[in-house]
């Protein structure tokens, strides 16, 4: 439900973020040498392959890529480059306790991190399955309704080859498309017979008032076109604004589809 950010997610590309690991590393190694040794301050570029494994892989990637950066900057570098002045094994190991102390804390410290955030993602699904429990709740004829239509939107994005970013935000917004009905009276929602002209007026405000209810929650925004406009048609005969073809969005689309197969 609640994405997460760039950064978060080379968590799931361990090759992408081994490269960046890798790559950071070496870099930290040339521009040390290059600079002279480590009697510069250039050995403190290797506190960034550390902070980022540690960030990526917790307080074990931390202090694995502590260790690797340790040897780099101690056996396999001198002191003095021009001189070939070797480093003393003291400094070396002084060294190498730095850098791996610090992978080992800041991994700690981000592993505490990478839980709040998943705490916060559940926290956040449950809230969302709440609303939808209270919309079947007030009306029971299309009770798990909005699950069946998140389920169905699901598969015909994915069978599309949507991103995965596309598909999340097409689960959620059919999750979450019928939320305004929670506005409608339970009368008009639960009335066996035809509805009249004016009750009809009523229900087909729920789209509208199901994105006026997320559109004010910052991580909700980009599911408000689907949700409002999963009730539009392609010819231009749906509602709350008629729009026609390419206007209606494709989120909106898909839930309208699964919509109509599902009641």
């Amino acid at each position: 439900m609640m994405r997460l950010p760039r950064y978060l997610r080379l968590r799931e590309s361990p090759y992408l973020a081994g490269a960046l690991i890798a790559l950071t590393l070496l870099a930290a190694y040339g521009i040390t040498y290059r600079a002279g040794g480590t009697s510069t301050a250039a050995p403190h570029l290797f506190y960034v392959p550390i902070i980022v494994a540690a960030f990526l892989h917790h307080h074990r990637g931390g202090l694995a890529v502590g260790f690797i950066a340790g040897i780099l900057c101690g056996p396999l570098m001198p002191s003095h480059v021009g001189d070939a002045v070797p480093q003393t094994v003291e400094n070396w190991l002084i060294r190498l306790g730095f850098f791996g102390g610090i992978g080992a804390l800041t991994g700690a410290l981000t592993r505490g991190l990478a839980s709040q955030v998943e705490l916060l993602r559940k926290v956040n699904t449950e809230t969302v399955l709440a609303f939808v429990r209270a919309v079947d709740a007030k009306d029971p004829y299309t009770a798990g309704h909005s699950l069946r239509v998140s389920e169905y939107a699901t598969a015909i994005a994915e069978q599309m080859g949507l991103s995965a970013a596309d598909v999340d935000r097409i689960r959620w917004a059919a999750l979450l498309h019928d939320l305004g009905k929670l506005a409608v009276p339970e009368d008009v929602l639960r009335k066996p017979g035809e509805l009249t002209d004016a009750e009809w007026a009523l229900m087909r405000t729920h789209p509208v008032k199901s994105a006026q209810i997320i559109e004010g929650i910052a991580t909700y925004r980009d599911y408000v076109p689907g949700v409002r406009q999963h009730h539009e048609r392609y010819d231009g005969k749906g509602y709350p604004e008629g729009l026609s073809g390419d206007e209606v969005c494709l989120d909106a689309r898909i839930i309208a589809v699964d919509r109509k197969s599902v009641g």
